[in-house]
């Protein structure tokens, strides 16, 4: 296996070269995800496959979901889309890919909620292993840009530090 470093929108791979292409977390960063899709299709065979991981950072459910959580959620959704991203790319995946014209496609939505009793524990997990660490690298940009007072901020993630 090699591994290459590349302008996404700017592939240095021939046309069909690929089997298999992976995204995770990867779509909601660009303000225009098509075009990207459109880019690695070009380089995935067309027998082959794209398979995207992308989060919904306004989907999560917590219990109890307190207004210091909702003002830090509200916070990163706010700074990711002032970034000129997509902070809801989970839930719009479907149709973005329909929109690149990739055929075949299958999508699974994993609804975060604390309170789901066949799931919760899979809640907890992304929480603790992504949006815990999301929410601290954009802590200096969400409170330097005024979407969330500093004092709500450390409360809200307090709060979700404790599920």
């Amino acid at each position: 296996m090699q591994f290459v470093s590349a302008d996404i929108l700017d592939l240095p791979f021939k046309r069909n070269q690929f089997d298999y292409c992976f995204f995770c977390f990867v779509l909601e960063h660009f303000h225009d995800p098509v075009k990207i899709l459109r880019q690695v299709s070009n380089v995935v065979k067309s027998e082959g496959s794209i398979r995207a991981i992308e989060c919904d950072l306004g989907a999560a459910v917590f219990s109890p979901y307190t207004e210091d959580i909702q003002a830090v959620t509200s916070g990163a959704i706010k700074y990711h889309a002032h970034c000129g991203g997509i902070p809801n790319m989970g839930s719009c995946l479907e149709s973005v890919m329909k929109n690149a014209k990739l055929r075949d496609i299958k999508s699974e939505k994993i609804h975060i909620n604390t309170q789901d009793p066949v799931n919760g524990m899979h809640a907890f997990k992304v929480l603790e292993e992504i949006l815990i660490p999301v929410y601290k690298g954009m802590k200096e940009q969400m409170i330097n840009a005024k979407y969330i007072k500093k004092e709500k901020y450390y409360r809200g993630m307090g709060q979700l530090e404790f599920f």
